[in-house]
């Protein structure tokens, strides 16, 4: 507690304004202005090191451990060779492959979670910046490849560490340069004397940077945009708390795609009556059908039935309608299953007597559809879609004369 609030308070310090401060740096204000922003700016530090020289005190003058400390760490840097692709345990050799296959699922699940982890971290630390993920990920990459040679553990940035270099003052790539020479150092000189910092301090500086992090003030925003954002957002959140910041951040990601899988499987589709007026013959009506989006394997069957439903099961009353125009003018992608459940439809108006044609498809769309099934009809734009009505009315009078 007492570090919680020494870190707090020496966090507000920098607010304060002191008089005299655009003075020239020879002035006292300007000196007074200079400590308290390096006070402020290593707050962190000088709260562990003030722990760490008060624990040490006590153990090796008085004897006692009044907190728990970390444990003890062996000095100096690990050797640089080869992987191993072969240990011993309990006197039996295990290879490569046996080693592997002791993970299990955490082949897929610890990349997985360490990217999610890295992206995520850089997202929330990017200020509006466009972040590039495949950068992200080679640099995730090498850093396990280097890894390996000096007997590393998967490794993945930390929101914790970022956050308490966010705290710091920390602006530029620069941290990484310095923070990796300071870790160097400190493992192969000062190792010993990580014994002596008590793990509540580290907990209150952990503490302290991650409890700004948490923007609340995005919720009202987001609520007022898209209610349904506020679902994997809480969910993230919750899932965080209870199973950790990795497996939190698993979660978030399964429950978003459930949402994007939904909204893919059930496209919004617009299906109205149009009526083509005819002055030498009868008018020709026709059911116009608008799907927006991809019309992929999850629509399919969801695009079928509710198309078959508005124009085939239950049309509206006194309706004849002559075919059902599908307009692909939204439609950039289909797939195989796509294309089977076009031609399924197209199947079912032959039934009812009916014509189905294609309205400006794409060209990708309208080649993988004619593949498949090339007696549908197409049309690229309204005039020649009018010219196959009209042609076949023509047809259908020269017929009942007949």
């Amino acid at each position: 507690s007492m570090c919680i609030i020494t870190l707090l308070l020496l966090r507000k310090i920098k607010d304060i304004d002191l008089p005299g401060t655009g003075k020239p740096s020879i002035s006292s204000h300007s000196w007074m202005s200079r400590c308290l922003w390096f006070i402020t700016t290593g707050r962190n530090a000088l709260v562990v090191l003030a722990c760490i020289a008060l624990c040490c005190y006590l153990e090796e003058n008085r004897g006692i451990t009044p907190f728990t400390l970390t444990a003890r760490i062996d000095a100096g840097l690990p050797d640089v060779n080869l992987p191993p692709f072969s240990t011993t345990i309990q006197n039996r050799t295990l290879d490569w492959l046996q080693m592997t296959s002791h993970l299990g699922s955490g082949l897929a699940v610890i990349p997985l979670v360490s990217v999610i982890s890295n992206i995520a971290i850089a997202k929330a630390f990017s200020n509006g910046q466009t972040v590039d993920a495949t950068q992200e990920i080679m640099t995730l990459g090498v850093c396990n490849i280097f890894g390996a040679f000096v007997h590393s553990l998967p490794v993945a940035g930390s929101f914790t560490r970022s956050a308490v270099n966010a705290a710091s003052g920390v602006r530029t790539q620069m941290r990484g340069v310095v923070t990796s020479g300071v870790v160097v150092l400190a493992l192969e000189y000062i190792t010993p004397y990580f014994h002596y910092i008590p793990r509540t301090t580290l907990a209150a500086v952990v503490m302290c940077a991650v409890l700004f992090m948490v923007e609340v003030n995005l919720l009202r925003p987001m609520w007022a945009t898209n209610k349904r954002d506020v679902v994997p957002a809480m969910g993230t959140f919750l899932a965080c708390l209870a199973l950790g910041v990795e497996l939190g951040l698993g979660v978030g990601v399964l429950v978003d795609l459930c949402f994007l899988l939904y909204f893919n499987a059930r496209p919004d589709i617009t299906i109205h009556l149009e009526t083509i007026h005819n002055a030498t013959h009868q008018d020709i009506s026709y059911w116009l059908v608008l799907p927006r989006g991809s019309l992929l394997f999850p629509a399919v069957d969801y695009v079928r039935q509710t198309i078959t439903a508005k124009t085939l099961d239950y049309p509206e009353d006194g309706v004849r309608a002559r075919g059902i125009v599908l307009d692909c003018s939204l439609i950039t992608r289909c797939d195989f299953s796509a294309v089977q459940g076009v031609q399924a439809l197209w199947e079912d108006v032959r039934n009812q007597g009916l014509l189905l044609i294609l309205l400006n498809a794409d060209t990708e769309v309208a080649k993988s559809i004619v593949t498949t099934c090339n007696e549908i009809r197409m049309a690229s734009s309204q005039h020649q879609l009018h010219d196959i009505f009209l042609h076949l009315g023509t047809e259908n009078n020269k017929s009942s004369e007949v």
